[in-house]
């Protein structure tokens, strides 16, 4: 890549709030560890989004950039020649002139950086660049394990998302980015490192709507995440009958049956609970699956039996053997304890599915 190449970043919406200018900031800093000179962070907060439909002429959205007070006359200037060369995806506008590119985006798409990241390598603003998603693990770990693998000439980027992270791979061969990859891939474990912009959960719902097969969910410490992620899909009434958020002991007794002995042999924060869970809820909403989640967020109630990022988690099926495994998530806080819970639970729910043994994988599960 020359040194010269340079990016303007503009970020248009009617409302930005601090998440916004946080997920752009974010974006920006990957950009420059890939080695592009971010020249500014634009923040248009009086743009209206509908300017970047795809019905939009070129003479509008001319009209309507050059009503903006932020751009400085050059970068207008710019926009006019972008405007003209215009690739547009969804609400994202990408225009390039000689050696710098612009990037007009709307917060609804905070999580396209995967394809802005592909038009600028198909423009050559940066080299060859491979994406991964990984599940489960922190960037600071995703950092660590890169810089141990001992790959040499491969730059990384890292952009976290809610239920994941991007990884971006720049520079060196294709054969050195493998590398990097299987790296990473064995070090955290099956089902955790996915090439690709994926998300832990389509293939999950994508086996469920083939197989015409449903599902629920009973909750305690993840209290309800579980059936959000499954139910973010428009459609998710196919497979997702419903979920029982059962945080206090006296709920999991009288809505899905655990019995008071199981808990008071085993606690809460077990496996014969998560078991009991997921059996009653399933047999509770009549589906074929059925997962649950137990454990302990913290940051108190740890104990030294079940401490902080204790998660059991329950499976339970109307052709399989029910199962059940335990989590110890070493690192974040309460809400990345309980996200990261959420998003293993669905991972493993794919696999159990499948009649995997879930021991085995989570066995080597070592970073999360």
């Amino acid at each position: 890549m020359e040194e010269n190449k340079k990016i303007t970043l503009c970020v248009l919406s009617a409302n930005v709030g601090d998440k916004g200018r946080d997920s752009y900031t974010s974006i920006s800093h990957s950009l420059m560890k890939l080695g592009l000179c971010i020249t500014r962070l634009i923040v248009c907060s009086s743009f209206d989004e509908s300017a970047l439909a795809y019905e939009t002429s070129h003479t509008d959205l001319l009209f309507i950039v050059s009503e903006q007070n932020c751009f400085k006359p050059q970068e207008k200037r710019l926009i006019e020649r972008c405007v003209l060369h215009k690739e547009k995806q969804d609400d994202t506008l990408f225009g390039f002139m000689q050696n710098t590119a612009l990037v007009l985006r709307s917060l609804k798409k905070e999580e396209d950086d995967a394809f802005l990241l592909s038009w600028l390598t198909a423009h050559q603003f940066i080299g060859d660049c491979c994406v991964y998603s990984i599940f489960v693990t922190s960037p600071q770990t995703i950092d660590f394990l890169c810089r141990k693998s001992g790959v040499s000439g491969v730059t990384w980027s890292l952009c976290e998302h809610e239920e994941s992270v991007s990884l971006y791979l720049t520079g060196g061969t294709k054969e050195k980015k493998h590398t990097l990859y299987m790296f990473l891939s064995t070090a955290l474990g099956p089902f955790l490192c996915e090439e690709g912009n994926q998300d832990a959960i389509s293939r999950f719902e994508d086996d469920l709507m083939a197989h015409q097969e449903t599902v629920s969910c009973a909750e305690s410490c993840t209290c309800g995440l579980c059936a959000k992620l499954l139910t973010d899909r428009s459609g998710s009434s196919a497979y997702f009958v419903g979920g029982a958020e059962t945080y206090a002991a006296y709920a999991k007794m009288k809505i899905i049956g655990v019995k008071k002995e199981t808990i008071d042999v085993h606690t809460v924060v077990s496996k014969e609970v998560a078991l009991e869970m997921a059996d009653g809820v399933r047999n509770l909403l009549d589906t074929d699956l059925a997962l649950s989640t137990t454990g302990v967020a913290g940051p108190t109630g740890g104990t030294k039996e079940s401490p902080v990022g204790t998660v059991w988690m329950g499976f339970s099926s109307k052709y399989l053997p029910s199962q059940a495994v335990c989590l110890h998530i070493t690192s974040g806080n309460r809400d990345e304890i309980r996200r990261k819970a959420a998003v293993a639970a669905l991972i493993l729910a794919s696999c159990y599915r499948k009649g995997l043994m879930l021991l085995d994988i989570v066995t080597n599960w070592q970073y999360i």
